[in-house]
């Protein structure tokens, strides 16, 4: 798969990440019409995270071996962290809280994502070679 797909894979897992994280305090608040019949796994967030992480990791970190444009590798580091980290502030914070932290980490992975697929782009527009 070519580097800039990878980013494109990247972007459409972030943002399933992301509307899950948006959508979830509105889904827990319609529950009691669905009564005893509609169960929500946080296991959702662990299976989408660990689709994101290595997609994250090879496309930011490879792009970035390419560009060296840093913001790639910042955006990617504290977006990453923001949303394997947000799971553990729901104890301390609460659930809201955990939800805010996970959706701006969403929202800066997919940020570094199109950063580094552009970046990747003009360059490759530059060299000829992509």
């Amino acid at each position: 798969m070519r580097l800039r797909g990878l980013d494109m894979l990247g972007v459409a897992l972030s943002t399933a990440c992301l509307i899950h994280c948006t959508l979830l305090p509105l889904i827990l608040a319609l529950l009691p019409m669905f009564g005893s019949h509609f169960h929500l796994d946080e296991k959702w967030h662990w299976i989408i995270t660990g689709l994101i992480v290595p997609v994250a990791l090879i496309a930011l970190f490879t792009g970035w071996k390419r560009h060296h444009r840093n913001i790639v590798l910042k955006l990617g580091a504290v977006s990453l962290v923001m949303i394997l980290g947000a799971p553990f502030c729901h104890e301390w914070l609460g659930h809201i809280f955990e939800e805010c932290i996970a959706t701006a980490g969403g929202l800066m992975l997919i940020s570094a994502h199109i950063i580094n697929h552009k970046t990747l782009h003009q360059l490759g527009s530059k060299c000829g070679c992509c």
